[in-house]
């Protein structure tokens, strides 16, 4: 044990080779803390990755559990939807009684579905506006009020889930400059109910 009473050692009276041991020896223990230091974090990194891999596959699970349903249901969706724009104002006007009701029922019907779907993440996309290759699919490029590359005219109605996109909207972009032409339907009909994929061009004239 060191006398407290005893002088101070004078660092100038420790031999030099001493002295570079023990900065030697210190440079170990730093270079060895600072290993030690650099495996904790990899480790606590190895056990934070999986971590969050599998809280995001759960929350992907839960958006996306009803993916294939929603998709099924959107050709009902489409349906109700063609009902009620088959009518025009005229025909709407020789309904009466039953026949009437019967079509506020069809159109309730359509809209209460929708709902529902929403209430679940299923999003109609913006039919107007700038064309979004992520939410669109051109059928057509035509004349039209509508500014150059803007969306001229909506021939079926796009949806998201949970914002990712569940089918694209086939539209018409337009040229510019001129009126709206509405290809034929031949044209612009998905074939064998495939659903068109976002960005894509089937036709780029009207």
């Amino acid at each position: 044990m060191t006398d407290p009473n005893s002088d101070p050692i004078d660092p100038a009276d420790i031999p030099a080779d001493v002295v570079a041991d023990l900065e030697a020896r210190l440079q170990a223990a730093e270079a060895q803390a600072e290993s030690y230091k650099d495996q904790l974090l990899r480790a606590l990194a190895d056990a934070e990755n999986p971590r969050r891999r599998m809280e995001r596959q759960a929350q992907d699970s839960r958006q996306f559990a009803i993916e294939r349903f929603a998709r099924d249901l959107l050709a009902v969706v489409d349906n109700f939807e063609r009902a009620s724009a088959s009518l025009d104002e005229a025909a709407r006007a020789a309904f009466a009684g039953s026949a009437e009701a019967f079509v506020t029922g069809v159109e309730l019907t359509g809209r209460e579905l929708e709902s529902a779907l929403a209430r679940h993440g299923l999003q109609r996309t913006p039919g107007e506006g700038p064309f979004d290759p992520n939410l669109h699919q051109a059928v057509a490029q035509i004349p039209s009020a509508a500014p150059a590359g803007h969306v001229a005219q909506v021939f079926q109605s796009g949806f998201t889930l949970n914002g990712r996109v569940l089918r694209a909207a086939m539209v018409a972009v337009s040229l510019g400059g001129g009126a709206a032409h509405t290809p034929p339907a031949s044209e612009t009909a998905p074939q064998d109910g495939a659903a068109p994929s976002p960005g894509s061009i089937l036709s780029t004239t009207a």
